[in-house]
């Protein structure tokens, strides 16, 4: 088995350390934010470098063997060691670190970023912020990497033991057309039939995935997809397409009349809650708190 672990990654020993917490392949993945597939796939590779069984399938889920158990001992341990010495690593000439690494969705990044930046003018050490674009998965991927020191996702996810979580607002996926659309003052939502639907799109690391549900009826009507709101907002102002997008990732452009919300209410998806993940080896409790409210106020304005 020690020969096997030279093989295997901090993100492949950080699963194997959570294998404990679940059940089943589809609590785990959802745990990590990745898929079924992905998750079986990576563990019976781990199982195959380590020549051990490590978990028992069946129809009810899985148990750990005796083998699975002793390595997410030993993984628990080496990630303990690993966060202790990266810990130490790094003296109080260094701290807080000089660059902050936030990942994100493209939009929630554009969102938090000019605030945190104020952030940064207003802190008396120096300190830079590193603004990443991620996909959901790719958040996951690079927080266990330890990658990241700060992430916001739309949905609950676990990132590792170092890591707190919080939720610090909500937001809705909405329907949006340019300021002078035919639908723009239309109170009759079936109409919506005779317009392609934009909706957004994303690389999972795999493969194009497509993002966000759209609403009951209008799933055989949708149009082209895009990643981010910053391409999505001019196909709106110089098309018939529509949107159904995040409120938060098209505020700024509904603040400055560029694009209108369709059939408020109405066309609104149920609530998506907004979560702030932090890195509490990389960042001080001082930062943490201040960042927070920060977070907090930006999403109850925009959300």
């Amino acid at each position: 088995m020690q020969q096997g672990l030279r093989n295997l990654s901090f993100s492949d020993l950080e699963i194997v350390s959570i294998l404990v917490r679940y059940q089943s392949l589809r609590a785990l993945a959802r745990g990590l934010k990745l898929t079924i597939s992905s998750v079986s796939k990576t563990i019976s590779r781990i199982e195959a470098e380590t020549g051990r069984e490590l978990i028992k399938r069946s129809t009810n889920g899985y148990l750990l063997t005796q083998e699975g158990e002793r390595l997410a001992k030993i993984a628990t341990h080496l990630i303990a060691e690993s966060e202790a010495l990266f810990s130490e690593s790094y003296s109080t000439e260094f701290s807080p670190k000089k660059w902050i690494t936030i990942g994100s969705r493209g939009f929630l990044n554009a969102l938090l970023a000019p605030i945190l930046i104020k952030l940064c003018e207003q802190q008396e050490k120096e300190m830079r912020f590193r603004f990443i674009d991620f996909s959901p998965e790719e958040i996951v991927v690079a927080a266990f990497r330890s990658s990241l020191d700060i992430a916001v996702t739309l949905e609950e996810c676990f990132l590792g033991e170092r890591w707190q979580s919080v939720r610090i607002g909500q937001t809705r996926r909405i329907l949006l057309a340019r300021a002078d659309h035919p639908l723009a003052m239309s109170q009759d939502i079936s109409q919506l039939v005779e317009f392609q639907v934009l909706r957004s799109a994303y690389w999972d690391g795999n493969n194009v995935v497509s993002s966000g549900d759209l609403l009951p009826g209008l799933k055989k009507h949708w149009g082209h997809e895009v990643q981010t709101a910053a391409t999505a907002i001019p196909i709106l102002q110089n098309s018939d397409c529509v949107a159904y997008l995040p409120r938060l990732a098209v505020a700024r452009a509904l603040e400055s009349g560029s694009v209108v919300e369709i059939f408020p209410g109405s066309a609104s998806s149920p609530v998506m809650p907004v979560y702030l993940h932090v890195n509490m080896e990389t960042i001080q409790q001082n930062l943490y708190r201040k960042i927070l409210s920060a977070a907090e106020k930006t999403v109850e304005q925009f959300g």
